[in-house]
């Protein structure tokens, strides 16, 4: 019983996930922005572009420095 009253409340599947999930994993493969597989006007093609982002973020935060110092 606990288990279905979990699965009722857990909220509908964002159909574009996978295209998140897959700029996530594009950007550790050394793909670019350019590289998206989605057309510009489509949900898609932001969903992966945001994926690819967050990764770019999450590398960043590991590593310091985002951007090269002024000179």
């Amino acid at each position: 019983r606990y288990i279905r009253g979990l699965a009722l409340r857990r909220g509908p599947v964002d159909a574009r996930a996978g295209g998140y999930d897959r700029g996530f994993d594009a950007y550790w493969s050394g793909a670019t922005p350019a590289d998206n597989p989605f057309g510009p006007d489509s949900a898609d093609h932001l969903a992966w572009e945001n994926g690819w982002s967050e990764a770019l973020d999450e590398d960043f935060r590991w590593k310091g420095v985002r951007f090269a110092p002024e000179p």
